[in-house]
């Protein structure tokens, strides 16, 4: 095997003509050369001043409107029962109950508890009697109808309070033999807590027999 080559001369026209296009190509073209690196971020300035604020007016406080004078506060009432009711109770003599009197002013003892409420009834030897636990106005009343064994007699009735008279309250009826009559009367008191109501009955005859058809005592507070 033959490892010579053989390099053919050229001319020096020749020469000047490669010469000629690789001096235009470099000088029109140009080799690009490699891109450099990225530099360091600069630093950040420093921020600017801040503007002035603007006008901010509030309006003027209106004066204030007139005031409405007040009135002054009325009394506390009276406190009422604690149940939200007022009280009440009565007492009374059953149908055909009989008592003799006289001329001496004496108790009716033969009553009979009726309805109560914060009021309470107590039998009595002397008068019995009913007892309020609230102090204030109360309405009274005292209502009988009775006939007597004898005619032409007068019959009285009073209302006692703690064993004395009270002048408000006072009945009267004239009486025929064995004819019934009726009497009433009513009035407001003004009572204490623990005052004790009875009825006391006299007559204008040394003795007579009256016979009942009802006798009632009411207490009543307003």
């Amino acid at each position: 095997m033959n490892n010579n080559f053989y390099i053919q001369p050229i001319d020096s026209g020749e020469t000047n003509d490669i010469l000629n296009i690789v001096s235009e190509y470099l000088l029109n073209e140009g080799v690009t050369g490699y891109t450099g690196y990225t530099g360091p971020r600069g630093e950040t300035g420093a921020t600017g001043y801040t503007g002035p604020q603007g006008d901010s007016l509030t309006g003027y406080t209106g004066p204030p409107g007139n005031a409405t004078n007040t009135g002054a506060t009325g009394p506390i009432g009276p406190t009422g029962p604690s149940n939200g009711v007022n009280s009440y109770g009565d007492c009374y003599i059953s149908y055909g109950t009989t008592k003799s009197i006289g001329i001496e002013t004496i108790g009716i003892t033969e009553f009979t508890s009726g309805i109560l409420n914060g009021i309470t009834f107590t039998n009595d030897a002397t008068a019995d009697y009913l007892t309020v636990t609230n102090t204030g106005d109360y309405r009274l009343e005292i209502s009988t109808s009775f006939s007597s064994d004898q005619n032409n007699v007068n019959m009285y009735g009073y209302v006692y309070i703690n064993g004395s008279l009270n002048n408000k309250l006072y009945i009267e009826r004239n009486m025929k033999s064995d004819e019934y009559g009726s009497a009433t009367c009513a009035a407001i008191l003004n009572l204490t807590a623990n005052d004790q109501v009875s009825v006391r009955i006299t007559s204008d005859t040394t003795l007579v027999t009256l016979t009942f058809r009802n006798f009632n005592l009411n207490v009543i507070e307003l």
